[in-house]
């Protein structure tokens, strides 16, 4: 009986820890690949937004669900998901914003 639990506890940390290493190889690759979204110079702000976030959602949304973490409330986990994203992109445009007004300022000096 100890035996039987030893090994089925070994196998079923060997394959926790591969199911959560394919989740993060996922969401790496996609919030990694969605990174060149923020290159591309010719769409504006709104739609370079609205696709990184329609893509990582994509990746994100099943991966959770999967998982079982939104499994009674999805509206508060897409909720969060989205006040998540929301506030790391606020911080990452201010800074954004911040950098190029310093920039701004040194050309004015030149």
């Amino acid at each position: 009986m100890k035996r039987q639990i030893f090994l089925r506890s070994l196998l079923g940390a060997f394959v926790g820890c591969f199911i959560g290493v394919v989740i993060i190889i996922c969401i790496s690759l996609a919030i990694g690949g969605a990174s060149v979204i923020w290159e591309v110079e010719r769409w504006s702000l709104l739609r370079q937004t609205l696709t990184h976030f329609l893509l990582c959602s994509v990746v994100c949304l099943p991966i959770a669900w999967a998982m079982g973490w939104m499994a009674d409330q999805p509206g508060w986990y897409l909720f969060g998901f989205v006040a998540m994203y929301a506030a790391i992109w606020l911080i990452n445009y201010l800074q954004i914003r911040r950098r190029v007004q310093e920039i701004n300022e040194r050309l004015k000096q030149v």
